[in-house]
């Protein structure tokens, strides 16, 4: 499978679900659960917010979006891991809020969700 590249498109769900606490919470959850530190998203190559919506059938009515390049360019990976398009941030240890408001800034603002689930 081809690499993720920098133009890919990288959504999470939920209004507010990049503030500090909530980010640690769902970071604290992934660790329990897999193992590691991690974030969720939703992206891949190709994929236009309308697809990416439709595939990851999400109910949140807002999202916030940036790209690969722009968590790249922060110093963050993303891989894919579970069902397409399916994403992670995975960090090498417990995460700072210094780290997290990092990834937050890279995301533009809330934004109106094309096809939320019911």
């Amino acid at each position: 499978m081809e690499a993720l590249r920098n133009d890919a498109l990288v959504v999470r769900f939920g209004r507010g679900t990049l503030r500090i606490e909530h980010v640690r919470s769902q970071v604290s959850l992934c660790h329990e659960a897999q193992g590691f530190y991690g974030i969720s998203f939703y992206g891949d190559n190709d994929l236009a917010l309308d697809e990416v919506c439709r595939l990851a059938g999400k109910p949140n009515r807002e999202l916030r979006t940036s790209t690969v390049e722009r968590l790249r360019g922060a110093g963050f990976k993303l891989e894919r891991r579970g069902r397409y398009p399916h994403l992670t941030l995975r960090f090498e240890a417990e995460p700072s809020d210094e780290e997290l408001r990092a990834v937050e800034a890279e995301f533009d603002p809330p934004r109106k969700n094309p096809h939320p689930a019911d």
